[in-house]
């Protein structure tokens, strides 16, 4: 299941690389879209969007356009929004090509700006008074991002309800994330893996503890290592009556840098999910996005 800091819009590309049929979390914890009779069941609060179901963490928009104003009226410190710049200013501040770069600001909850001339006082101050109103406020070099209530943990929980309840039974979470990754995904689910890749990563599995492991991958003898972590569970459920390997698959993928993933057994075919193989290759596409 992709977890990102990334739009609905701009995450089609990764989804049809990988031919991700499941549901997603996106602009930093502020919804849940799921893609259409993929739980058959009334999800209450559920809002259509596109060709998804969406259930809203946080507001959706305007509510963030209009908090950003609110909050830089208030504190004296002037942004610039992605949505006031033309075509050509926004492939420039973004340094993206014009399609992609409409696409970071074409986004369903968060507003999306950079600073004029702030200096890291004023920054700080912003930042504060965001915190004071229960704004939510996210980095995203040169960018940042404003939200009015994203919480990705609620996010986690919501989905996992989901899950439990289609499946009759408890679904224990897995948080994977690179280790340069700030979301806390790892430590928001039951069990966190943490990805140390490259060739100055140390060997093996790094202070490993009850719920929390760090393991360095440069071959694929560490990702099948990756995927052994990824298939212990802990009194997961069977697949009920009617359970199809599509939902006994790969229960929850990745995201620009972290992803949780729920791993169920298909008991018809006694294969666990995801194999050495495919752990690879799921995470070399989405770690490089």
């Amino acid at each position: 299941m992709l977890v990102s800091g990334r739009s609905r819009l701009q995450l089609d590309d990764a989804r049809r690389r990988l031919d991700h049929a499941h549901p997603f979390i996106a602009e930093s914890g502020s919804a849940v879209f799921i893609p259409e009779d993929y739980f058959h069941r009334k999800i209450e609060g559920g809002i259509r969007m596109g060709r998804f179901l969406c259930m809203p963490v946080a507001k959706p928009q305007p509510a963030a356009r209009e908090a950003l104003d609110s909050l830089c009226e208030a504190a004296g410190i002037s942004v610039v929004s992605l949505r006031s710049l033309s075509p050509r200013e926004l492939a420039q501040n973004t340094g993206l090509a014009v399609r992609e770069a409409e696409m970071v600001r074409q986004r369903d909850f968060e507003e999306y700006f950079f600073f004029a001339g702030a200096s890291d006082e004023d920054i700080a101050r912003f930042r504060l008074a965001a915190r004071e109103r229960g704004l939510s406020l996210h980095e995203d070099a040169p960018l940042w991002g404003l939200s009015v209530g994203a919480d990705l943990a609620r996010a986690v929980k919501q989905t996992s309800a989901l899950y439990d309840k289609s499946f009759h039974g408890h679904l224990a979470s897995v948080g994977v994330q690179d280790n340069g990754d700030e979301s806390g995904i790892a430590e928001i689910c039951k069990r966190g893996i943490r990805i140390v890749r490259g060739r100055g990563a140390p060997d093996g599995e790094i202070a490993p503890s009850e719920r929390l492991h760090t393991v360095a991958v440069r071959t694929l003898d560490d990702w099948a290592q990756l995927a052994d972590l990824l298939n212990r569970r802990e009194g997961g459920p069977r697949c009920g009556p009617g359970g199809s390997a599509r939902k006994c698959g790969t229960g929850s993928l990745a995201a620009p840098r972290s992803f949780f993933m729920s791993t169920v057994k298909d008991r018809r075919t006694g294969r666990s999910f995801p194999t050495a193989r495919t752990a690879k290759a799921v995470c070399s596409v989405l770690l490089q996005l």
